[in-house]
């Protein structure tokens, strides 16, 4: 079984991010309990990379500007409910939709990744956006594939500036792709 913190180079190359940075995000996402490790000391212990964990990894890298803000809300962000189940993977939850989509598992007419991540980074909420649609995000339209959160927890739907934070296309493949290398993954 391969461990998040095994595969922090890959996943640094992948991610932009650091491997310190990374590691340090799944320290706190454990300590807060969203992420579960195995116990113990060395290998067979830490956090097992699977798609579950990927997503709420992701989900605490993508929603969270800081590792100071990363708190209790990181809970909202995983539970954030779809008034209706995602046109692209059928899930009524963001982390559930992440790991489908991480996964492959579409509905539909979605043989593959249509979609990247939209978080706001002010509110438990975040929008699916066709991929090819990213510089229409406010435009009317079927540009919006799910939205998960409440009204005003949605990117560009409530006061103040407007922050937000995208997981791309290719880094889901990526992200993937990693997955199946490490035997963590279909």
């Amino acid at each position: 079984m391969a461990s998040i913190k095994t595969t922090l180079p890959a996943l640094s190359k992948i991610l932009g991010m650091s491997e310190s940075t990374i590691y340090e995000r799944q320290r706190a996402l454990v300590r807060i309990g969203a992420l579960k490790p195995l116990p113990g000391r060395g290998r067979g212990s830490g956090v097992e990379l699977n798609t579950r964990n990927l997503a709420t990894l992701l989900i605490g890298c993508g929603a969270f500007m800081s590792l100071s803000d990363l708190d209790e809300r990181v809970h909202q962000y995983i539970r954030a409910p779809a008034e209706k189940p995602c046109i692209m993977t059928g899930c009524r939850t963001l982390r559930d939709a992440i790991e489908a989509t991480i996964e492959g598992k579409f509905v539909g007419e979605h043989p593959h990744v249509e979609g990247i991540v939209c978080f706001n980074l002010q509110a438990s909420g975040a929008d699916i956006l066709w991929a090819g649609q990213l510089k229409m995000h406010r435009l009317p339209g079927h540009q919006i594939i799910s939205s998960f959160g409440r009204a005003h927890e949605l990117p560009g739907r409530g006061p103040g500036i407007d922050f937000r934070s995208y997981l791309s296309v290719e880094v889901i493949e990526s992200l993937r792709n990693l997955l199946i290398e490490a035997g963590g993954g279909e």
